[in-house]
């Protein structure tokens, strides 16, 4: 009987100590050792039996004789020749080669340059959600802008009231047509952003009488009195 068959056998027969039989536990492979276990393999020497003579553990032969599988492969070997060469089953050296290439597409990956954008002025989702309100405070705004040269002529010639005259259906359409075919605007909305336009007038939707001169009056007749609704800002 050979050196390693009688070590086999005594280890198994008698029970070597595990301190005795896996001495090389963790230690580096060589290419000297790594062509001895496929020998025994080829004796036909089982894996708990290669352990014994190696002094490593079933699991670290297996792990070797997996590894060496799929290099084999690797070098264009079939993974069934390479399979009963190693005495590795072919569905476990697949698995193996499975798990070896999903191991380097990750590593691939995580070795790639990441895309790092970075913009001077960005836009959070707080501002996008507040654009409706921004355009409506920019159409507002320009709306209670337009009387302004209007009641700046009137105070200077020293009035105290304005009004701003606009019918109801031409508010409706006005204020439909500054909408832009947004959110509607409201009249109260008009009316609160001439209050904080005017700050201290009186802001009031009237309706009064109010002498006309001008084209139709013949002269020396009476102003024609004609009634006219619309915004009144007054200052008095």
């Amino acid at each position: 009987m050979c050196v390693c068959a009688m070590t086999v056998y005594c280890s198994l027969i008698f029970g070597v100590p595990a301190t005795m039989a896996t001495t090389r536990i963790g230690a580096p492979w060589t290419k000297e050792e790594e062509d001895t276990i496929l020998a025994h393999v080829a004796s036909g020497l089982h894996i708990a039996e290669i352990a014994v003579v190696q002094k490593r553990t079933s699991g670290g032969i297996r792990s070797r004789l997996t590894r060496i599988a799929c290099q084999l492969v690797e070098q264009k070997m079939s993974v069934f020749e390479a399979a009963g060469r190693t005495g590795i089953r072919a569905v476990r050296v697949q698995e193996a080669l499975k798990r070896k290439t999903e191991q380097e597409a990750a590593k691939t990956e995580c070795l790639k340059p990441k895309m790092e954008f970075k913009f001077q002025q960005t836009t959070s989702r707080e501002e996008l959600l507040g654009l409706p309100m921004k355009r409506k405070m920019a159409c507002l705004q320009n709306i209670v802008d337009q009387p302004n040269s209007a009641i700046q002529g009137h105070a200077t010639q020293g009035e105290t009231s304005y009004l701003w005259e606009m019918d109801e259906p031409k508010l409706e359409q006005f204020l439909v047509r500054q909408s832009m075919g947004q959110n509607k605007l409201t009249l109260q909305e008009v009316m609160e952003a001439l209050r904080a336009r005017y700050p201290g007038c009186k802001i009031e939707l009237v309706e009064e009488w109010v002498d006309q001169i001008g084209r139709g009056n013949f002269k020396g007749q009476p102003p024609t009195r004609v009634l006219k609704s619309g915004i009144k800002i007054d200052w008095s």
